[in-house]
């Protein structure tokens, strides 16, 4: 899944990404018009997790991305400061491989501490996108 616009993100503040788009979706894990920040299991197995994001530019503080199991469970973090050298351009890519059982649900959060809002960038193919895909049972 995928949103085809950038989201703003306050300073400071953990924000659940949403997700306005599909690519592809065998098995009714994600919904366009309810709880659009979720992949859900309707088939209990082993799944590959990942996300990839692109911060808009700035070169100050720290940029935090999350797995989130069922609103609670940290499943996998990635954790960088901006990059002076890159003029502040950040790139996140995170995954996990997890048992999920029918229902667990699974979102991505991010957070960042900028001094003021800041987006993460929209761009064909590759931000904001999030997926997840059964490997075994």
């Amino acid at each position: 899944v995928f949103n085809n616009a950038a989201i703003s993100i306050n300073n400071d503040a953990g924000t659940i990404l949403t997700f306005n788009s599909e690519r592809y979706d065998t098995d009714s894990i994600h919904s366009t018009v309810s709880n659009t920040s979720r992949l859900t299991a309707n088939t209990p197995g082993v799944y590959i997790i990942a996300g990839h994001i692109e911060w808009g530019a700035n070169t100050t503080g720290y940029r935090d991305f999350y797995i989130y199991l069922n609103g609670a469970t940290i499943l996998a973090e990635n954790y960088v400061l901006a990059n002076t050298a890159l003029v502040g351009q950040v790139f996140q890519n995170l995954s996990t491989i997890y048992q999920l059982s029918v229902n667990d649900y699974v979102e991505l959060k991010v957070q960042q501490n900028s001094g003021g809002a800041l987006n993460v960038a929209s761009f064909a193919s590759r931000s904001p996108e999030f997926s997840m895909q059964k490997i075994a049972d």
